[in-house]
């Protein structure tokens, strides 16, 4: 297995040694005013990893209308808040997106959280904690003998 760990910050004592590597698909908007990376930063990739694993696509994949008509990189799409369920609807969407339809309303409502509710309240996002707990309620729900 391979992990990209995108950026590390170290603190020493009171010292904080910024990380300056970010991978602009998974970095919210708030890391392009501050260089120093929080847990919401972290909170905000790993919601994008799951939904990624989850419709097998990137939750700002796809065009929009009117003044957003013009945006083509999802850098772009991610500091404008347009999630593709978010609140402003896609002109074009593809496919592997209507997985979302088939999730359970709890982790649909950490997606929106994530994507959404947090993008001016970043400790909003969910952690992968609260992620860890609502997956392992949904799968123990799914097949009790799967999960113990």
């Amino acid at each position: 297995m391979i992990t990209d760990i995108d950026s590390i910050q170290l603190t020493h004592q009171a010292t904080t040694y910024d990380g300056g590597a970010i991978t602009p698909e998974y970095a919210p908007i708030e890391t392009y005013s501050s260089k120093q990376f929080v847990q919401s930063f972290d909170s905000f990739s790993f919601a994008v990893i799951l939904y990624e694993i989850i419709c097998g696509i990137h939750p700002y994949n796809a065009s929009f209308n009117g003044q957003y008509d013009g945006l083509s990189t999802i850098q772009d799409k991610i500091k404008h808040g347009l999630f593709v369920y978010g609140n402003v609807a896609p002109k074009i969407m593809a496919k592997p997106h209507k997985n979302y339809s088939f999730l359970p309303a709890s982790i649909k409502n950490l997606f929106y959280k994530a994507f959404v509710s947090s993008q001016y309240n970043t400790a909003a996002r969910p952690t992968a904690e609260e992620w860890g707990r609502v997956l392992y309620t949904e799968l123990k729900i799914l097949d009790p003998h799967l999960v113990k």
